[in-house]
């Protein structure tokens, strides 16, 4: 920031002189500025550059901890996820063997009570089966007639 206001400074030098001089001092000022910038730059580069080479195994450490940091939570994750849907199934489980046992019991009551036998169950699907045999057969033959 202060480096940005010194260059406006000596560019407003240079438009407010009239003399020569003036102009190309002020423009070696402002190379200067830049020169030193951009050594610094890259001497800060080249010193992230050392660091890294030199803590090399510090870095593959810190990086394989932050993976493996990583994939345990997501494996803890997926057993929470996986927990929550067992449970769920398992309450729906149970709800559904309730209700399907007391709907069970509710039929045997009904059934009992009316006292309706296997007897009169097979006789009403024999005569039903007899009635829609003949009525087809029947249909059939004043179809093609």
């Amino acid at each position: 920031m202060q480096l940005q206001l010194q260059v406006r400074v000596q560019e407003k030098k240079v438009v407010d002189s009239e003399g020569v001089g003036d102009k190309h001092l002020a423009m070696q000022q402002v190379r200067a500025k830049v020169l030193n910038a951009q050594k610094a730059v890259q001497e800060t580069f080249v010193s992230v550059k050392d660091i890294f080479e030199k803590h090399n195994v510090v870095f593959t450490i810190g990086a394989s901890l932050a993976s493996a940091g990583a994939a345990w939570a997501g494996y803890t994750a997926r057993q929470m996820h996986q927990k929550k849907v067992e449970d769920r199934l398992n309450s729906i489980e149970h709800a559904m063997a309730t209700v399907h046992n007391l709907e069970e019991e509710h039929v045997k009551a009904l059934t009992s009570s009316i006292g309706v036998s296997y007897a009169a169950c097979a006789a009403t699907a024999g005569t039903t089966l007899v009635i829609g045999y003949a009525i087809t057969h029947f249909h059939k033959f004043f179809i093609t007639s």
